[in-house]
């Protein structure tokens, strides 16, 4: 076993106080190169020992023995055996380098080291707490690079313990939490939202909703200034045709050397000027620079509509989502109830011993399963209100069932979608994205042709040209400028533009077939659904007074469990088979309305939504 290995064994079993282990180690170690030496101390039985290097004069130990003696914590004053009185004592930590050199030398039979005299009794918390440091160094030694520099004693246990200090200060400001403040004010970021509505009667309407979603969507606000950046650029294009005027001024010292004079001339030289520039002909350039910004401003404008409509649709989806939702859930808990009354009838007629226990069982395993579909619901209407405060921004209430006109939703049929479709706002932006891409080639392409101008300008002047006097002109030119090569900038725009329009055009086509798609589904549900939401209404009046005939004929012994059970469970599939019916005929008909593109009129005709959409 190496010296390392026994030193570990050693000090393990000198805190487990296990003296017959370490005697038996320390009789395997003394035949190597390291020998433990140990001796009792005074009264308290425990066991100290040190690892010291042996007696060997072996030169390809030494640098190894050096190295372990400097990594040696604090001396412990060993305790040495009367039997190993021919060793040499052990190194102290303070003696000079030239007792290191005297291990290569031959060594000789030593005089038996006299017995120290009895230990003071030692305090055993004190005694505890300085094993613990001395085990602490040592395995802190272990972890360490045999070439580097071990630390030792109070040192070594300055330098753990400002470690634990820097983890735990890190670990502190980890815990902080990061404060981020914002540039604006608080006042200049409130004025961009309006205040919820005001709950009547602590009840929340479609109009409110719609007011409150419209104003404060992020989406729509997006949108209308990006329309408004489009405005903006119209006007700039436009500037191109309007006369630039040009203001200047110079003041410095000038020299100037004129062909007969002796010497150069330095004056103060002043002048002023004013240019004019008109714009006359350009081949189309500047014209067609306006129609694309014309273009893009009409494409940003109906592509706000499209959002305005797009958010309008989800807040009112949302809305009716969650009014089912509670539908759902109220109509499950009667299921629930009508099912404990029929349990409680069951079980009279089982104490009664009119029927058996499997009834019973059977009655209580239905209200089991009503139980665990009004979970189910209720989960779904959890999910209800976070898609409710996500799209409208309000923490719902008790919603107002809206009444609504929406005959018209039954206008969009196959025959006239098409129709239908060549409005749509956000086909129409598609379009007119192209028509942008098509007047800027056309701009590009009317680049290598002359600009002309008219240009007119007059200067004020002083000490030119060493002339002791002022002097002022004026100019009126017309002046044709042409670019003969731009090095191949003009193709490459004009092909840029190119894939550009044939990507938007592609774009156009995907979302033509996606409209398309979204006008047969809302054509087939409107279809069945009307018929669908009839024919439930009749199914779940006739489905309540089947369940009170059973009722009364169960009791009378003229129905059987089963039947009752059946009934029940009939008219609770009906009941939600008309609720979810109900909302999908609503959230199609507002599908419809906007196919045909008469969404907003009819909400603004319905819900005072103007000012919503101005904001």
């Amino acid at each position: 076993m190496s010296a390392l290995p026994q030193a570990v064994a050693a000090t393990s079993l000198i805190f487990q106080d296990n003296s017959d282990e370490l005697a038996s180690l320390i009789a395997e170690a003394s035949a190597g190169p390291v020998a433990l030496e140990y001796g009792p101390p005074a009264d308290d039985g425990k066991f100290f020992a040190e690892a010291r290097l042996a007696e060997n004069s072996t030169a390809e130990n030494r640098a190894s023995r050096k190295k372990a003696l400097r990594g040696q914590p604090r001396r412990i004053t060993p305790i040495v055996n009367e039997e190993d009185a021919g060793g040499e004592a052990p190194l102290q930590e303070d003696e000079p380098e030239e007792r290191l050199l005297e291990l290569d030398q031959p060594v000789e039979a030593a005089a038996p080291a006299p017995m120290p005299a009895p230990a003071p009794v030692i305090n055993e918390a004190e005694e505890s707490e300085k094993r613990r440091s001395i085990l602490q160094r040592f395995s802190f030694d272990l972890h360490r690079n045999d070439e580097e520099e071990q630390p030792s004693g109070p040192e070594l246990i300055v330098q753990r313990e400002s470690l634990h200090d820097g983890d735990a200060e890190q670990y502190q400001k980890a815990l902080e939490p990061t404060v981020t403040k914002s540039t604006l004010k608080r006042d200049d970021i409130n004025q961009y939202f309006i205040a919820p509505p005001e709950n009547s009667g602590d009840q929340m309407r479609l109009e409110d909703v719609l007011i409150y979603t419209l104003s404060n969507s992020p989406r729509i606000g997006a949108a209308r200034w990006r329309a408004e950046d489009a405005r903006y650029a119209v006007r700039a294009s436009r500037a191109d045709m309007m006369p630039q005027v040009q203001l200047g001024g110079a003041s410095g010292v000038e020299g100037t050397h004129l062909e007969g004079q002796p010497r150069v001339s330095i004056l103060q030289r002043s002048e002023a000027y004013v240019r004019i520039r008109q714009r006359i002909f350009d081949f189309g350039r500047t014209s067609n620079s306006i129609k694309r910004a014309k273009s893009l401003q009409y494409a940003r404008e109906l592509e706000k509509r499209d959002t305005v409509e797009d958010t309008a649709v989800a807040a009112i989806n949302a809305y009716l989502n969650l009014i089912s939702a509670e539908q759902l859930v109220a109509s499950s808990e009667e299921n629930i109830t009508a099912h404990e009354d029929i349990v409680s009838l069951v079980q009279k007629n089982f104490d009664a011993g009119n029927i058996s226990e499997a009834e019973l069982k059977r009655a209580m395993t239905r209200l089991d399963r009503a139980r665990t579909n009004l979970i189910d619901l209720q989960n779904r209407r959890q999910r209800a209100i976070g898609d409710f405060r996500r799209i409208t921004g309000l923490e719902p209430g008790p919603l107002v069932v809206p009444s609504m006109d929406l005959s018209q939703a039954y206008e969009l049929k196959s025959e006239n979608m098409d129709e239908f479709l060549q409005h749509n706002p956000a086909m129409q932006a598609l379009l007119r994205e192209m028509q942008s891409i098509r007047h800027q080639s056309r701009a590009v392409a009317r680049e290598s042709l002359p600009d002309i101008d008219l240009q007119v300008s007059t200067a004020y002047k002083e000490n030119i040209l060493g002339a002791e006097s002022w002097a002022s002109d004026a100019r009126a030119m017309v002046t044709a400028t042409w670019q003969a090569y731009d090095g191949g900038q003009s193709s490459a725009k004009r092909g840029q533009l190119n894939a550009r329009e044939n990507e938007t055009r592609q774009l156009l086509l995907e979302l033509r077939g996606e409209l398309k798609q979204d006008a047969y589904n809302i054509i087939s549900v409107l279809r069945t659904s009307q018929d669908k939401r009839d024919i439930l209404r009749e199914q779940v009046d006739a489905s309540e007074r089947v369940v009170e005939l059973y009722k009364k004929q169960f009791e009378a012994g003229r129905r059987s469990l089963l039947d009752l059970l059946d009934a029940q469970s009939d008219l609770s599939v009906a009941r939600e088979e008309l609720i979810v019916t109900t909302f999908e005929n609503t959230s199609a008909s507002i599908g419809s309305l906007r196919i045909q593109n008469i969404l907003l009129e009819y909400l603004i005709g319905e819900y005072d939504l103007p000012g919503a959409l101005n904001r």
